[in-house]
């Protein structure tokens, strides 16, 4: 195991997976599919059709294929990167959920390469890295109500996504808490710190009692997001 977790690895890994699912739900939205409860094998079967009759995706969802296949990349990479964390403990749920994001992308690659030549190549972005999907998108959360779950969109396709987000990250339960108790860890610092310098004469004590109520909030409100995710913790 190594000596310190990526963090910011792992928060723009949620950030890229739920960009990618975000998108195949989208193209799932116009298919035979519309109507049906969504979950991640199933969306094996979308993107087989996908690849078969890339036809049935909107011009609009065709420009934002390569970007789409940018954050599937991104996520792979940076999920790889998060495991490593873990070493030889990594479980079977990583392993198959890497496996289903692979096949997606070499599949969903497949129908690009057949877009090249269209008409539709001069409005597309293309892009030099995986990472650049993630710097144009840096407002991108998969906790925020933004893109697939913006407002106007059916109440039904704002919890399929939400469920598939649960699936998809079912498996990061190790992951989150490791990510949850670094950021208890940068809270109790910074209060530390600020009471420190309260003795040195540098901060008031008003000061410091402000900080510490804000981080005694901020650990309510984490602690809640995550049981919130797992009940059963």
């Amino acid at each position: 195991m190594s000596s310190a977790f990526p963090a910011s690895k792992y928060s723009r890994y949620k950030r890229a997976t739920a960009f990618f699912l975000d998108w195949l739900l989208r193209a799932r939205g116009r298919g035979c599919h519309t109507g049906q409860r969504v979950q991640l094998q199933q969306l094996s079967g979308l993107v087989e059709e996908i690849a078969a009759q890339p036809s049935r995706l909107s011009p609009h969802l065709l420009c934002q294929l390569p970007k789409a296949l940018a954050a599937c990349q991104c996520a792979i990479t940076l999920r790889d990167h998060v495991a490593a964390y873990f070493g030889e403990d990594a479980d079977e749920g990583h392993q198959h959920f890497l496996g289903l994001l692979r096949r997606w992308l070499d599949a969903l690659k497949a129908v690009e390469v057949e877009q090249q030549e269209a008409p539709l190549e001069s409005q597309r972005t293309t892009f030099e890295s995986y990472y650049d999907v993630l710097q144009l998108d840096e407002d991108f959360s998969p906790d925020e109500e933004r893109g697939f779950g913006a407002a106007g969109v059916p109440r039904r396709a704002k919890a399929d996504r939400k469920k598939l987000l649960e699936e998809a990250f079912a498996e990061d339960l190790r992951l989150e808490l490791v990510c949850y108790f670094l950021e208890l860890e940068e809270l109790v610092d910074g209060v530390f710190d600020v009471y420190d310098q309260v003795k040195k004469q540098k901060r008031t004590l008003v000061e410091a009692t402000v900080v510490a109520k804000v981080a005694m909030d901020t650990v309510s409100s984490l602690t809640a997001q995550l049981q919130l995710k797992y009940p059963a913790l």
